[in-house]
């Protein structure tokens, strides 16, 4: 239990520290530099201000990380759960 809960607060530190960090540097090296006033900080400050608003954008762009990782997660599951079945059919 301890490990999960280690693991699911390890993925919203990286959603919300470092993806906006990750699309803040992608964003200048393809389409330019941020219009902000305080470049990273301010773009930072927009984000979180998004999420204070509830904007759907804002919170798939923080959550991704745990949400591909509950993806692959319950794929997994399904997958493991769907052999054991099989296999108890199976005379």
């Amino acid at each position: 239990m301890r490990s999960r809960v280690v693991t699911v607060v390890s993925h919203l530190l990286c959603g919300f520290g470092l993806m906006p960090v990750l699309v803040f540097v992608v964003g200048e090296a393809v389409v330019g530099p941020y219009q902000g006033t305080a470049g990273l900080a301010s773009f930072m400050g927009s984000i979180y201000g998004e999420l204070a608003k509830f904007q759907l954008g804002a919170w798939l762009l923080v959550t991704t990380p745990s949400i591909i990782v509950a993806v692959w997660y319950g794929t997994l599951k399904l997958q493991r759960h769907l052999l054991n079945a099989d296999s108890v059919e199976t005379p």
